[in-house]
């Protein structure tokens, strides 16, 4: 079912204590808030930054991923972790989240919404995009 493998994959990014789901449809019928989000590609990432926008942008993906080649000047929250770096984040300017494909970064966008971050760009695509588009990683020193 559709739980079974989002409960999955939230498994495989460190969210462990699971305690239930809830259709989409069935929290609008209940008149539960919604929000919605600007979604980006790198490529339209990398317009904004070559305009000169000031954009923070957080890469939710594992460790070792990040390890392996990064976007420069991103920073390193996992989803899990994210969190517990908000205290630290520019509220005034934008936040692009990115992941490998899209789907952590949606979940580290919901976790900036909950926490009264607004202005946030969900990045659908992700590191190979960048890359593809000749731009250079950063790997650790």
């Amino acid at each position: 079912s559709a739980a079974d493998e989002a409960t999955r994959q939230l498994d495989r990014i460190g969210f462990r204590d699971l305690r239930g789901w809830i259709d989409a449809s069935d929290w609008v019928a209940e008149g539960r808030t919604v929000r919605s989000v600007t979604r980006c590609t790198m490529g339209d990432l990398t317009e904004r930054i070559l305009d000169g926008d000031d954009i923070t942008v957080i890469d939710v993906r594992q460790d070792d991923e990040w390890a392996g080649g990064h976007l420069p000047g991103a920073v390193h929250a996992p989803a899990p972790d994210l969190a517990g770096i908000i205290g630290r984040l520019d509220r005034e300017s934008p936040i692009a989240v990115h992941c490998a494909t899209g789907y952590r970064a949606a979940l580290g966008v919901s976790i900036l919404l909950q926490h009264g971050i607004s202005d946030v760009l969900h990045v659908t695509d992700g590191v190979d995009a960048w890359s593809a588009l000749g731009h250079p990683l950063v790997t650790p020193a």
